[in-house]
This record gives structure tokens, C-alpha cells and sequence, in this order.
């Protein structure tokens, strides 16, 4: 009886290995992306700053415009997770009292990647994120995460 329970306890963990692989395989890289011309240094917590209002212009002095993805997919779930450290509801909330009290504007959405991609490569001051792999030779990369 305990070679079937250690057995039965193997295939559980080898199951669980597996799927947790398999879902990291399919966790996409997200790119963000800034106009080939806009040589701004731009670094996490300035990406962080311009998404969450705080930073209105980049260091070269152009007015910073960021793209945020549509609220249903998955490289917007990335994005506030990870670089703005936000569940989608506590941004949601966080953009609320801004525009309530008026000190501020959220991100202008965009539908798709292609829309993201477009409005940057002819906007210099635009910022978006992206998939990774859609990113294509009109926009710079300044983070992959």
C-alpha cells in the first residue's frame, strides 16, 4: 500500500511540475515600446511614474503620452502587475480619485497591440507595452519583462 501512495503521490507532483511549466511557457513577454526617435534614458520607475500620472514629460522634454492596452487582455494584466505593482481594480480605483478630484488622466486605450504600435511609431512622445513578440522595427524597446 505505501508504493501505490508514493506513487500516486509522484504522479501528483509530476503533474504539478508540469503544469506550472507549461504555464510559465505561456506567459508572454511584454515589451514596452517608445517612438525609434525619442532618445530618452528611460528606466522602470519612470515607465511606473509616466503610466501612474506622476511624470509628465520625458528627460528629453517631451510631453509623455502613454497607450495602455484594452482592460481585458493579458498584457495589461502583466503590465499593472508587474511594472505598476497594481491589481486592474486598485488601478481602477487609483484613476477614479484622480479624475475626481482633477489631478489627473488615465492612460489613452487602445484596442489592440496594432493600434498601440501604430500611434507610437508616429507619435514621438507616445509610450505603450506590448507583446513582445509583435514588436516590430518602426518602435524602440527601452523594457522586456
Amino acid at each position: 500500500m505505501n508504493k501505490k501512495r508514493a506513487l500516486s503521490k509522484l504522479i501528483v507532483l509530476a503533474f504539478l511540475l508540469v503544469s506550472g511549466l507549461s504555464a510559465s511557457l505561456s506567459q508572454a513577454e511584454i515589451a514596452v515600446i517608445v517612438h525609434p526617435m525619442n532618445m530618452s534614458t528611460i528606466e522602470l520607475p519612470d515607465i511606473r511614474r509616466y503610466f501612474l500620472g506622476k511624470r509628465k514629460r520625458y528627460t528629453n522634454g517631451l510631453v509623455v503620452v502613454p497607450l495602455d492596452q484594452s482592460h481585458s487582455s493579458s498584457e495589461k494584466k502583466e503590465f499593472v502587475e508587474t511594472v505598476l505593482s497594481k491589481s486592474q481594480v486598485q488601478l481602477k480605483t487609483y484613476w477614479a480619485e484622480l479624475l475626481f478630484t482633477g489631478k489627473g488622466t488615465p492612460p489613452i486605450e487602445k484596442e489592440s497591440s496594432e493600434e498601440v504600435i501604430q500611434e507610437v511609431a508616429t507619435n514621438r512622445s507616445a509610450i505603450g507595452y506590448i507583446d513582445a513578440s509583435e514588436v516590430k522595427g518602426e518602435v524602440r524597446i527601452v523594457l522586456i519583462f
